[in-house]
């Protein structure tokens, strides 16, 4: 089958949910090789990617995962903040928990399930070259009780693997620079007389929601039906 085919193949499965799609990847990936499968990933929209990956984590990352490239991937976290509302800025009690949650989901497959070094190294500096990534990054730490000893000790902290722990780790190996801009980041949040931590995630949150509402605005209309996660 061709590109097109396959590709065609998978959109029509996505009209029956992610699941039906990976189910459709996998049929796709026993008939084709590694070079084929990511240039049928390459012609899939960001919606549709998006969609496909949606209940995905590291216990059982996407086919996708291993393929996408990191232009894609950086149109799908351009739409990460899709399923959440605006929050106010006045909120003082908010959860951050299930928000992490959904970031922690969405990163970690996308940047640590390929098991090719050079792949891993392309997502994460991708994601830091994005104007939102470092701060996505840091948003993942807020509250861990073990968010200062990775600051402090990267490399010999023990970490668990496809965690958000990993991404700081990869991220002081590969971006030191950026690195340490996170790590003061983070400490400037709780320094002064009144922590900023919540104030932090909300703007950021936010950012996140207003990027994604952008994105959708932009998706052209064959992807429309594959907005909504």
């Amino acid at each position: 089958m061709s590109n097109n085919i396959n590709t065609l193949a998978i959109r029509q499965a996505l009209q029956s949910g992610g699941a039906a799609a990976e189910t459709q990847l996998s049929i796709i990936a026993d008939s084709v090789g590694d070079e084929q499968l990511a240039l049928v990933v390459e012609e899939l929209g960001a919606a549709e990617i998006a969609a496909i990956v949606e209940d995905a984590d590291m216990t059982k990352p996407s086919i996708v995962h291993t393929f996408v490239s990191p232009e894609k991937f950086m149109g799908v976290f351009n739409r990460l903040g899709a399923k959440w509302g605006a929050i106010s800025p006045r909120t003082k009690d908010l959860d951050l928990t299930s928000y992490q949650a959904d970031v922690e989901d969405f990163l970690c497959p996308m940047i640590l399930a390929s098991s090719e070094a050079s792949h891993r190294e392309n997502m994460i500096n991708a994601l830091l070259e994005h104007p939102l990534g470092t701060e996505t990054l840091l948003f993942m730490a807020l509250n861990r009780k073990d968010m200062g000893e990775i600051i402090r000790a990267p490399h010999d902290y023990p970490i668990t693997h496809g965690t958000w722990q990993e991404l700081f780790r990869l991220t002081a190996e590969l971006q030191p620079e950026k690195f340490k801009e996170i790590a003061h980041h983070a400490v400037s949040l709780t320094e002064g007389d009144v922590d900023e931590t919540i104030p932090f995630a909300i703007s950021l949150l936010n950012s996140l929601y207003q990027q994604a509402r952008e994105a959708q605005a932009d998706e052209p209309e064959e992807e429309e039906s594959f907005v909504d996660l």
